[in-house]
């Protein structure tokens, strides 16, 4: 399960969505799993460059 409790505007729900993903998969991948600044910086940098291409949003929110 994917939280994004923490990310309270819609610009740090894009970012904490991509960075949660990244734990998921490298934990799937990895048997010793990513420190949490590689997390990070794979995370904002995905947005950075998803989002400059346009195939990523700059924010999101969250339903209920």
């Amino acid at each position: 399960r994917i939280s994004a409790e923490a990310a309270r505007q819609p610009e740090q729900l894009a970012v904490t969505f991509l960075h949660e993903l990244i734990h998921v998969v490298a934990d799937m991948l990895y048997h010793s799993p990513l420190k949490e600044d590689q997390i990070k910086r794979l995370a904002n940098g995905l947005a950075d460059a998803l989002q400059d291409l346009g195939v990523y949003p700059k924010g999101m929110e969250l339903s209920e």
